[in-house]
């Protein structure tokens, strides 16, 4: 009897450990069994140059969605706090796949620690995307961030150049990025008559002293967001400044420097039938070189729309943008006020669910960076997706 009662205590004791105390694994994987792309660059000047890259490929990763393992906890503290942890990794870094960031292993993509009070809301600290950095995707009606035609690319950091053509979602930008941050702080309130408040702020700095890269490159970032929601009603706005710096090892020779802002607001309104979204954007990036002159390598501005209509186990989607480029790049070649770019993009897509978990997708999507008349050094490129894709989430 006596070991018995021992059996039941011990028993008790792990089952509120279990009950207390949670682990989840999960992720999406997506597979395409047909993408095509096309990538065309005209550049400036007498007979002009125009290239095209085709390609047509089965089984390629992330032309929707990005592939992801994702394993996260939580436990109880009680008295109203819990403490979580977060893991993304992009299974294209995996081995045997293809490396696809600088940090590859588990937890690539995100990797954070959260507290969460149930009055007052939630402290996150780690590596990932902030609320206030690409909050405006939700308010493009875009169905996928990676397939062209996406106005996400406004809030990243890629070249201008063709790499990734199948998922090519990048502006005519530079290289900062406003997605995924290092060395983060956020607090995201809970929500108090519909309005919620996100602010975050990271600073990270490295002092390499390898001959390849010597100095010190230090970044700062600092972001809000304000939202409410009110029934079929969402509102929001977002405020973003990046500050960065690489020290010099020469003597006398000035840090070069970069500071940037990307602001914006989004609303969408949910009929029932149909859903409207709507976004405008703001990006602005100034570099100061060693000389100590200062250039604007980024001052774009964005309008975009969007459309959703589930009709049963469809959903169908469409979106588009468009804006200007009004940089006065002499930094990267271009001729002081003479490089202005048209900016446009278009996404539709069509999502038909096989079950609660897996779906079946068909999408399009163009962005087009285009010479405003004969003001931009600059080449006009365009990038063209399509995709069939079946993806599942776990």
């Amino acid at each position: 009897m006596k070991k018995t009662l021992i059996a039941l205590a011990v028993l008790a004791v792990s089952g509120a450990a279990v009950a207390q105390s949670t682990v989840t694994i999960g992720g999406i994987v997506e597979i395409a069994p047909y993408q095509t792309g096309t990538a065309t660059t005209t550049v400036q000047g007498a007979g002009a140059l125009e290239q095209q890259l085709k390609s047509t490929r089965t089984a390629g990763p992330n032309t929707w969605a990005t592939s992801v393992l994702n394993i996260s906890g939580t436990e109880d503290l009680g008295g109203g706090l819990s403490a979580s942890f977060f893991t993304m990794t992009g299974l294209g870094t995996l081995p045997n796949g293809n490396a696809n960031a600088t940090d590859g292993g588990i937890g690539n993509r995100e990797r954070s620690l959260s507290l969460t009070s149930k009055d007052l809301g939630t402290l996150r600290y780690g590596r990932f995307v902030s609320a206030p950095g690409t909050g405006f995707h939700a308010f493009s009606g875009a169905g996928s961030a990676t397939l062209p035609g996406s106005s996400y690319g406004f809030s990243q950091a890629n070249a201008n150049g063709a790499a990734g053509l199948f998922g090519e979602n990048n502006f005519h930008v530079s290289t900062r990025n406003y997605e995924r941050q290092n060395n983060l702080l956020q607090f995201t309130s809970n929500a108090m008559n519909g309005f919620t408040v996100t602010v975050v702020h990271g600073r990270d700095a490295l002092d390499n002293t390898a001959a390849a890269n010597p100095g010190e490159t230090k970044n700062e970032y600092t972001g809000a967001q304000l939202g409410y929601v009110a029934g079929p009603l969402s509102l929001a706005v977002g405020l973003n400044e990046r500050k960065g710096e690489t020290e010099s090892v020469a003597a006398n020779v000035r840090s070069t420097s970069n500071k940037g802002n990307l602001n914006w607001i989004g609303a969408s309104y949910n009929f029932g039938p149909f859903a409207l979204f709507g976004h405008h954007a703001t990006r602005e990036e100034k570099d100061t070189n060693a000389a100590g002159v200062t250039s604007t390598t980024n001052d774009m501005k964005i309008t975009g729309f969007g459309i959703s209509a589930p009709i049963g186990a469809w959903t169908l989607r469409a979106s588009t943008y468009s804006g200007k480029d009004a940089r006065q790049d002499t930094t990267n070649g271009g001729l002081g006020n003479a490089d202005n770019m048209k900016l446009a993009g278009q996404q539709v897509s069509a999502v038909y669910a096989l079950s609660k978990r897996t779906s079946l997708i068909a999408a399009a999507g163009k962005n087009e960076y285009k010479r405003d008349g004969a003001e931009s050094t600059a080449a006009t490129r365009k990038y063209e997706a399509k995709t069939l894709t079946v993806l599942h989430t776990f």
